[in-house]
């Protein structure tokens, strides 16, 4: 059985019940469910042998799914109109990622998609969300003008508030990019863009002064336990 780390701090806890505490019952059993949903997709990942054939990708790092509330309930005063989320992983497949992409693959109908987050949001919460996509999913490798992140609306039917999740897989640093009315430079490398864990993803995740952003950890789930698989003559 593979190590999995779920553990919030207690400092983590205690700022993950105030925003709670802020968007109120009725909302925060709705981002459970989101939550619920991302922890099985956690779950499926970690139990899979594709951790094992893209081994190589996370050396010296980890494999990692977290979920943050970020947005207006921590950085205004009020009631806010939605609830922001942020959805992170740096989740890699053996097929697709690593072989030729079709746009298909995006579709959650499509029967040969491979985004499970995207695909298990329709088929798990359309009879009690509407869910569109505010921008396109990143594709195989969440490159693209998206730079890795997209913007998944789900409105709940029960008149409860929209929840806005950001959907990030990998992004560029600031530093990375030209400034405003700057010629883009050099070829960016792309394995800049991946996370090789949730620390390195922090330290990516800022605004355009590169200072941190504001988010509060609601869910966490990680493991290093990624062994190079060893086959049989």
């Amino acid at each position: 059985m593979r190590t999995i780390n779920k553990e919030l701090s207690l400092e983590e806890r205690t700022a993950q019940d105030s925003f709670y505490q802020r968007i109120g019952k009725q909302d925060t059993a709705n981002v459970k469910r989101v939550i619920t949903l991302v922890d099985d997709q956690a779950e499926e990942y970690f139990l899979s042998p594709d951790l094992e054939h893209v081994h190589y990708l996370f050396q010296s790092g980890e494999a990692f799914f977290a979920v943050y509330g970020i947005g207006g309930n921590l950085t205004k005063q009020g009631q806010r109109p939605d609830i922001d989320i942020m959805i992170v992983t740096n989740m890699r497949y053996q097929n697709g990622f690593l072989e030729d992409y079709n746009d298909r693959f995006d579709d959650p109908d499509y029967e040969h998609n491979i985004e499970p987050v995207w695909r298990n949001m329709n088929q798990q919460l359309k009879e009690q969300m509407t869910i569109t996509k505010e921008n396109e999913l990143p594709n195989n490798y969440n490159l693209g003008l998206t730079k890795g992140k997209c913007l998944i609306s789900l409105t709940p039917k029960n008149g409860a508030r929209k929840i806005d999740a950001v959907y990030v897989r990998s992004m560029h640093h600031h530093a990375d990019l030209p400034s405003a009315g700057e010629e883009p430079g050099p070829q960016i490398d792309d394995t800049n863009m991946h996370f090789k864990s949730e620390a390195d993803f922090i330290s990516k995740d800022l605004d355009t002064n590169n200072q941190p952003l504001p988010r509060v950890i609601l869910y966490r789930a990680s493991t290093t336990d990624i062994q190079k698989p060893t086959y049989r003559p």
